[in-house]
């Protein structure tokens, strides 16, 4: 439990600090509180940082919206995160895959049942396990060729809409990636 009023505790908490150098000079960020600061030196960059959340945290207890303030996210948790996405994301892509082939199997699967009888299909089940994949593939390979160009045009468009829809995801899991290489770059330095 944190002590809501007490600038010390605030101080004391351990948030991530970028370091850039341009020139002659130093940059330090805190992303969590958008606090940056410039100097010429190192030193006197980190002390002007301090002060800088100093006053930053004591503002905040004065207006009393200590419950705005960004506790620090580590590293590791902001690693365990894009590991997980990215997990989470084959995965899905998997049990989509999986499932879509599931789908097919199953309607090739009751239509042969209609056809064959169900007798028929007792007697035939374990051919049909095994030249199940290539008849979806030889199906949908001939549904593929008869259709119209308008028809093919008609999913390409779908697959596009469905891209569209995707992108922003992929774009923020991009985005925290690209943040997770920079954090990276930093640690190196």
């Amino acid at each position: 439990m944190r002590n809501m009023n007490n600038l010390e505790y605030y101080m004391n908490l351990e948030y991530n600090v970028i370091l850039k150098k341009k020139e002659k000079t130093y940059l330090l960020f805190i992303p969590e509180l958008s606090i940056i600061t410039e100097e010429n030196t190192l030193e006197k960059t980190f002390e002007t940082l301090e002060t800088e959340k100093r006053n930053y945290f004591e503002k905040i207890i004065k207006m009393e919206a200590q419950d705005t303030i960004k506790l620090p996210v580590s590293i590791v948790s902001k690693k365990r995160i894009v590991e997980d996405i990215t997990v989470f994301s084959v995965k899905t892509i998997i049990f989509t895959c999986l499932l879509f082939l599931l789908i097919l199997g199953s309607r090739l699967f009751i239509s042969k049942i209609a056809i064959d009888g169900i007798s028929d299909f007792r007697r035939n089940m374990s051919s049909f396990a095994i030249t199940m994949p290539s008849t979806i593939i030889n199906e949908y390979s001939n549904r593929l060729n008869s259709m119209s160009n308008e028809q093919k045009a008609a999913i390409i468009e779908s697959f596009r809409k469905n891209i569209i829809l995707l992108k922003p995801v992929f774009e923020e899991l991009r985005e925290i990636y690209d943040n997770e290489q920079c954090l990276k770059l930093n640690d190196k330095k």
